[in-house]
């Protein structure tokens, strides 16, 4: 997988334009609207990280519209970090091991580590305020998917379960339509997935 240095990212309305184009619009024509460095992300630095903070292996990515944040997935790093999309500042990220402390959805296991390790697509419900992170099958890590809420109180997202997923479907994007509900891709295909059922 290749490693970036940087993103470039465009502006939500050129994006939108091209989510939403017409059957009569041929071409969209899409322009960089402004490089957010990563390595080390702006506003990062810390007596913990004097250097700074920088993604490793950047697979997923997700916008929150609620307040104008990216979030960013890292398979080699395992972690997912919250950016300022106007600004490319360095708000907050979720690590492996807190990840791991997701509950199984209706039960009370752990995920544990392994399972929070290859992310690779993010999705945002915007319907009911929940981020969606998947790791694929890979290394050798179990494909699961983990649920973050939001914390009502500090407006943070929190990690709360996660439901494993079935081998050999690699989960390497994912999205979230408002009506449809949430859909994973792999290899050439696009499906439906529900969280609740885990189908």
């Amino acid at each position: 997988m290749r490693r970036f240095s940087i993103a470039m990212l465009t502006v939500r309305a050129a994006l939108a334009a091209f989510a939403y184009a017409g059957p009569a619009q041929a071409q969209v024509n899409l322009q960089v609207n402004r490089v957010i460095p990563m390595t080390p992300f702006n506003n990062s630095t810390s007596p913990t990280f004097p250097d700074g903070i920088s993604i490793g292996d950047p697979e997923g990515m997700t916008p929150i519209p609620v307040n104008d944040t990216l979030w960013l997935g890292d398979d080699s790093r395992d972690g997912i970090y919250e950016i300022d999309r106007a600004t490319g500042n360095f708000l907050s990220r979720i690590t492996r091991s807190q990840l791991g402390n997701s509950v199984l959805f209706g039960g009370t296991e752990l995920a544990g580590g392994m399972r929070a390790s290859d992310i690779e697509a993010l999705a945002y419900d915007g319907v009911n305020d929940y981020l969606y992170v998947f790791s694929t099958d890979c290394c050798p890590a179990p494909p699961t998917v983990h649920r973050l809420e939001r914390n009502t109180q500090t407006g943070a997202f929190r990690v709360a379960t996660f439901q494993p997923l079935p081998a050999g479907y690699p989960f390497s994007g994912a999205a979230f339509h408002p009506t449809e509900g949430l859909f994973v891709a792999g290899f050439s295909d696009i499906r439906p997935y529900d969280y609740p059922s885990n189908a």
